[in-house]
């Protein structure tokens, strides 16, 4: 199994990844906001982790509260 040491840093960034299969990060300032309504994975296996803070997702068109130690796929959420 592959170990990354992740470097928070600002902004969104791939930091693993092959010809399947990618990890990223991404660190939101307090009140910013990422993609939107046509911010779309289709098909796409994703896992969320929050590390630290409180926030809020959009997923199916649902509202789900996010808080650090969270951890969820979308099918979770």
């Amino acid at each position: 199994m592959k170990h990354k040491h992740l470097p928070f840093g600002h902004g969104f960034r791939v930091v693993l990844g092959d010809e399947r299969s990618q990890a990223a990060q991404m660190t939101l300032a307090p009140g910013a906001t990422e993609g939107g309504p046509d911010n779309r994975h289709r098909g796409a296996d994703q896992w969320l982790v929050v590390v630290a803070g409180t926030g809020e997702a959009v997923v199916d068109g649902a509202k789900v509260p996010l808080r650090e130690g969270m951890h969820a796929t979308k099918d979770e959420l």
